[in-house]
């Protein structure tokens, strides 16, 4: 990931557990990224 334009918000996320891995991600992985963010800043996933 070195030189990825992303590079310091990838490692924050990873840093605050959301993002995990280095390779691309599917849509379910994107899903669970999205659910976590929600779940860290209190939003119920479930409706």
């Amino acid at each position: 990931m070195q030189g990825q334009w992303a590079q310091k918000e990838i490692e924050r996320l990873a840093g605050m557990g959301i993002v995990k891995g280095i390779s691309q991600i599917t849509r379910q992985e994107m899903a669970a990224m999205i659910a976590r963010t929600m779940a860290k800043i209190g939003i119920n996933t479930f409706i």
